[in-house]
């Protein structure tokens, strides 16, 4: 019985025949693990090197943020002042605008003169 198609058992036998030292499952699975190793390795490596890329634009945003809210410290004219009082006037500033919604009205518009009068 003839098959239009060859089986892979056919196929085997074939390159068997005319490279007889070429074929050997063992080995060949032995190079497969090892390809299927080398990749797992490049893919890991390539997954970690998109972590550290994402962990990288993070703290380059988490910085820039935190070096504009300082600019902002600089602009109202607070450089010098102490750490613990910019803190106590941010924290009472924060009570207020929960309790009063003109309270942050009066202070956005305190702010958006200062940002637009451009003076330092």
């Amino acid at each position: 019985m003839s098959c239009s198609w060859p089986n892979s058992k056919s196929l085997q036998a074939a390159f068997e025949a005319r490279h007889p030292y070429r074929w050997q499952p063992k080995a060949k699975a032995e190079w497969a693990s090892k390809s299927f190793l080398a990749r797992l390795r490049a893919a890991t490596a390539r997954l970690e090197r998109m972590l550290n890329k994402a962990t990288q634009e993070a703290r380059r945003k988490d910085a820039r943020e935190k070096i504009e809210l300082g600019g902002l410290i600089v602009k109202a004219g607070m450089r010098y002042e102490k750490r613990a009082l910019l803190l106590g006037i941010l924290i009472d500033a924060s009570q207020r605008l929960r309790d009063d919604e003109s309270e942050r009205l009066r202070l956005t518009a305190i702010g958006n003169r200062a940002f637009g009068s451009g003076s330092d």
